[in-house]
């Protein structure tokens, strides 16, 4: 058999995915088994599916108080540990703590004032009661980095505002406006636990009381009180008193808090015993200087009586709707409604894309809703302008009506003799405007949706079209400029300033012809390619060149895209452009930023390697060379890739080459190398050993791999071996010593493995010679791994059927109870036509039963190819319930896992999980009741609830969700009673809004209110819901869903609608600038410069004035 030449195909196997073994490609083999795994296994514990089991639910954020608990309440083995060291490390904490027990979680606050530092105080989540009380008596008092530290049980929500309320009960006196000193300790202080919210209604509690007059507030009228703002909003009451008392005695000190929470508004009053020291703090406030505080400049006035104060506030604004975004809602017509009777599916499906083609438009902020220009769809490719004029006149009901533009549009077949566009077959739909909105509102109301107009199958969609402000700005300056208007003073000091930005003189030196332009082949004086490249650098470039010499080299940020993206909008290839950044470098050797700026210089002759001149090459080259250059991953990376460059363009010597396979060699041994930079440095290697074809470098990297003992590198070399061109040479001369260093390793990396198998499998004769050599491998992890891809080849080719069960048994007898490794080679060794009658793989299957609860045996893609052979060989039922059973423990653990298409489907299955579902809502188990809930669901459509017979079961389900323990369980049974009984969820509505403050849940709720609507009249509880969430509950996506809820509720108050629309449209505005940076973006280069400039100041006052 010639196996010289054959390529190993991609198989996909459930060890490890999609894989990429013996391939011809470049990177064949460069992802390893063990990275694959560690990923599977990141992923798996990352997945919805299955957080319960692996770790705990993570607090989601909102626009809200911060800190707010995610549950209901706090569980009772929760502890709060103060007085901590603002640097103190998660990793301290936990080795602290974890000595009296197991530890859920622990929290801690960032804090805003000190960079890289906490709050001084932190969250310990034990497993167990006992460690936590444990801890408590231990650790509370005790000292902690020379701090002495307090440890108490963290207050549930409930418990911390009764005691809040009863604690002001008894403050209760009669209120003076002045205070003495020994009132000071009666102020109530901000509580370091977690922020609670106080949902009482403090407006209705005001009401209640009779007015009283207020006394006049001496300290006011003396001027002895400062109101400060721009206060840092981590400040306390006690940290700004002091701060003040370096000025003089303060009597007292009071920030502003957001009403209803302990957040500071970032304001304060000071009170100072005499006026002088206020008369000082106010002077330096108003001075040059300026007071600062943590960094941030304090701004401030005397304070002046509360009455006076009201005549600052400024109005509320109104929200205003500048895009008319509410006129896309006039031609929307939902499945579902009267208006969508008999409407054809083409029409449900094309209105639905429109819909979605509305929305991504109007995400950018530029695009507007035209009042006056409809966009009508479904037009008949028969239909010419004039005719769609005509039945828009006839819609409008209105002979005055005036149609400023009317176009069908139309494919563009090219142009004329003249230039003219040749317009072709119509595309379907058009464009009218109107010069009044109301025409235009009355033609749509009248085509759109209209059986009459076009055909019933494909009736009108008309809608206000989508347009954009700048495109209208620039169309509107064209019309301007075909006009000829005469220029304002004002137009021409314009013109006058942009000529003087492009530094030419008034008049030239030299009149006549302009020689530098004087070319035969460019007549009309265009500038050439070769003049482009000498263009100067414009101002914003040389002074963000500069900048970047000052950023640090280190920085992550500071990656190849950056680069690349640097080089595409700033520095495009030019001749000035790379001799600016040589002199530059020149100027700053030695410099923070110098890596940046060569790594620039490499890419801009990267960029123009063709055109650029050889000299400016060597220079670049050189620098990196020089040890100026500490020579970072992204610096090596574009490097190497532009040296590849020159190999393929045949720039580089041939003396050259050997010098550069030592440097490609020593710079792998560099364990700081990232992997972007291993994989131009190894694919410029492999180019250039396929290049020099002399036995002494293959023997060098040979040698390279016989000495290394590092598995990242030594993985790297061997992904050169693997090159298309050189893996055949390796496997005639070098394969006995490679193998021999194989043998010996310790869970091989993936290229390794693929190396080891394609020796093996070229040099092999008979099966008993490879079994002989594949039990050399000492390690048994890699032993079975070089055993599954020799197999993904020779078992569909070379054996015979007697030999294909030999070498099954190799992999049997290697790979123990994994039967992950067995299963997808099962169908391809004993498979027949017959597929009914193969009692053998029957057999197999059966003996395989036992592992199929452990998922270290038998992962959830082998569970998937397991049941993929049960449903085409096993028909008794009797034998797939034994099967199913086998791994009802991971049922119960794992559900996602089994509760798969192909499983649930196969013969038989349903009784066995019926059983289930019966067995596991009957348990008090939460994780059991959450198994059977999860099945429940799987199984709709199918009557599981009446064929289980379990009386008030939504009444059941509804309990769990006010429970605590199991948060997931919670969130499920909210989303099944939505999904299958939202009559039932919507009767019990206010009931779960006061118990629970979960975002899903309250989002399943709204939604439960939805589809209830729909089927009769909600309106009181969605009144009283909705009022519930503007008061209590300012989450951004909760609001949303009920804005979309008050849509469908007529009863809904105006006002209530628009404070809905603007938290949902200020939670948009926010969320458009959560883009990561990508480099395909300008605008969002810009601001990761801004960022990082921000970084290498390092200064709170640079960063809040200049760089954010």
């Amino acid at each position: 058999m010639d196996f010289q030449n054959r390529n190993f195909p991609s198989k996909r196997h459930p060890r490890f995915g999609r894989g990429r073994y013996f391939s011809n490609e470049a990177d064949s083999g460069q992802k390893s088994f063990s990275n694959w795994r560690q990923k599977r296994e990141e992923n798996f514990e990352e997945s919805s599916d299955f957080k319960r089991d692996f770790q705990k639910p993570v607090k989601k954020q909102n626009y809200g108080p911060k800190h707010k608990e995610h549950a209901g309440g706090i569980k009772e083995w929760r502890l709060v540990v103060r007085n901590l060291d603002d640097f103190t490390k998660r990793e301290e904490l936990q080795e602290l703590f974890s000595r009296y027990g197991k530890l859920r979680e622990i929290v801690q606050i960032p804090s805003k004032i000190k960079k890289d530092g906490f709050a001084p105080f932190a969250f310990i989540q034990f497993i167990s009661r006992n460690d936590a009380m444990k801890a408590l008596e231990t650790l509370n008092g005790s000292e902690f980095k020379k701090r002495k530290i307090t440890v108490s049980l963290a207050l549930d929500k409930d418990t911390y505002i009764t005691r809040k309320h009863e604690a002001k009960e008894k403050e209760k006196k009669p209120k003076e406006e002045v205070l003495s000193d020994s009132d000071e300790d009666k102020i109530p202080q901000s509580s370091d636990e977690d922020t609670e919210i106080d949902f009482t209604d403090t407006k209705k509690q005001k009401d209640a009381k009779t007015p009283k007059e207020r006394k006049p507030d001496t300290a006011v009228a003396e001027g002895r009180v400062l109101f400060l703002k721009n206060l840092p909003f981590e400040l306390d009451d006690e940290e700004l008193k002091e701060e003040m008392s370096k000025f003089g005695e303060v009597t007292l000190a009071i920030l502003c808090k957001i009403k209803g929470t302990d957040h500071s508004m970032g304001t304060g009053f000071v009170h100072f015993k005499e006026k002088s020291t206020a008369d000082e703090v106010l002077g330096k406030i108003e001075s040059g200087e300026g007071l600062t505080m943590y960094g941030t400049k304090i701004r401030g006035h005397r304070a002046v009586p509360k009455n006076d104060a009201e005549q600052f506030k400024k109005p509320e604004k109104k929200p205003s709707d500048n895009r008319n975004l509410y006129l896309v809602r006039v031609s929307l017509i939902r499945p579902g409604t009267a208006a969508a009777n008999n409407m054809s599916p083409h029409d449900e499906k094309k209105r639905a894309s429109l819909l979605q083609q509305v929305k991504n438009k109007l995400k950018l902020t530029t695009m507007f809703v035209s009042p006056t220009r409809l966009a009508i769809h479904n037009i008949p490719f028969s239909i010419r302008d004039e005719e769609l004029k005509k039945i828009c006149m006839e819609s409008c009901h209105n002979e005055k009506a005036k149609i400023v533009e009317y176009r069908v549009m139309r494919n563009k077949m090219g142009t004329d003799a003249k230039g003219k566009p040749v317009l072709g077959k119509s595309k379907g739909f058009g464009f009218v405007e109107f010069s009044e909105h109301k025409d235009a509102l009355a033609c749509l109301k009248k085509m759109n949706n209209n059986p009459d107009i076009f055909t019933d199958e494909k009736r009108p969609i008309v809608e206000f079209s989508i347009e954009n402000h700048m495109a209208l700005n620039l169309k509107k300056k064209r019309k301007e400029m075909l006009k000829h208007p005469k220029r304002s003073d004002k137009d021409v000091e314009e013109t006058k300033n942009e000529v003087r930005k492009s530094g030419a003189k008034a008049l030239p030196k030299k009149l006549g012809v302009k020689i530098r332009n004087k070319n035969p082949n460019n007549p009309k004086g265009r500038w050439t390619e070769k003049q482009k490249s000498k263009r100067k650098m414009n101002s914003e470039a040389l002074q963000l060149l500069n900048e970047l010499a000052e950023f640090p080299s280190d920085d992550p940020d500071a990656d190849f895209e950056f680069v690349e993206s640097l080089t595409k909008y700033y520095f495009p290839f030019s001749e000035d452009t790379l001799n600016e950044i040589l002199k530059l470098i020149e100027e700053k050797k030695n410099g923070k930023g110098i890596d940046l700026l060569v790594a620039l210089g490499l890419k801009v002759v990267d960029d123009g390697l063709m055109e650029i001149d050889v000299k400016s090459v060597e220079r670049i080259l050189d620098f990196y060379d020089s040890n100026c250059c500490s020579k970072t991953s992204t610096t090596k990376q574009i490097y190497f890739l532009l040296l590849r460059k020159m190999l393929d363009n045949g720039l580089i010597a041939e003396e050259q080459k050997k010098i550069y396979v030592d440097v490609c060699l020593d710079q792998l041994k560099d364990e700081k190398c990232n992997l972007f930079c291993r994989k131009e440095l190894e694919g410029f290697l492999g180019r250039l050993l396929i290049v020099v074809k002399e036995d002494r470098e293959m023997e060098k990297i040979v040698e390279a791999v016989l000495s290394c003992e590092n598995g990242l590198i030594l993985d790297g070399l061997v992904r050169v071996m693997l090159e298309p061109e050189l893996k055949n040479i390796v496997a005639k001369k070098y394969s006995v010593k490679l193998l021999r260093k194989f043998e010996k390793i310790r869970k091989a990396e993936g290229n390794i493995c693929d190396l080891a198998a394609y020796l093996l499998y070229v040099n092999f004769t008979t099966i008993e010679e490879l079994k002989g050599s594949v039990m050399k491998f000492e390690d048994q992890y890699t032993r079975i791994q070089v055993v599954v891809k020799i197999a993904e080849v020779i078992l569909d080719e070379f054996l015979k059927e007697n030999e294909r069960k030999e070498f099954y048994k190799l992999i049997e007898r290697i790979s123990g109870n994994e039967i992950d490794y067995r299963l997808p080679f099962i169908e391809k060794v004993f498979g027949r036509e017959d597929k009914e009658e193969n009692d053998e793989i029957v057999d197999i299957l059966l003996d395989l039963a036992p592992e199929l609860q452990s998922t270290k045996n038998c992962s959830s893609e082998g569970l998937i190819i397991f049941f993929d052979l049960v449903g085409e060989y096993i028909k008794d039922e009797d034998k797939v319930g034994f099967l199913l059973e086998k791994m009802s423990e991971r049922l119960r653990r794992l559900p996602h896992t089994v509760l798969r298409e192909n499983i649930i489907n196969v013969s038989g299955a349903e009784n066995f999980f019926r059983k289930k579902t019966k067995e596991f809502l009957n348990s008090k188990d939460l994780a059991t009741f959450d198994a059977g809930l999860l099945i429940l669901e799987s199984f709709e459509g199918k009557d599981f609830e009446k064929d289980i017979g379990i009386e008030n079961l939504q009444a059941i389900i509804l309990e769990k969700i006010f429970q605590d323990e199991d948060l997931f369980l919670a969130k499920d049974s909210a989303r099944y009673l939505s999904k299958n009984h939202p009559k039932f969820l919507t009767e019990n509505a206010a009931k779960v809004f006061d118990a629970r403050t979960d975002r899903d849940i309250r989002i399943f709720v709204l939604k439960s209110i939805e589809k209830t609507s729909e089927i009769e009249r909600v309106d009181d509880v969605g009144l009283e819901i909705i009022g519930k969430i503007i008061s209590m509950d300012d989450d951004a996506q909760v609001r949303k869903e009920a804005f979309i809820l008050s849509e469908k509720i007529k009863s809904i108050p105006d006002n209530m609608k628009e404070v809905l629309k603007a938290s949902v449209d200020d939670y948009n505005a926010h969320k458009s600038n959560w883009i990561k940076f990508n480099g395909n973006s300008k605008a969002l280069l810009d601001d990761l410069i801004s960022t990082m400039k921000s970084k290498s100041h390092s200064c709170h006052e640079c960063i809040a004035k200049e760089c954010y």
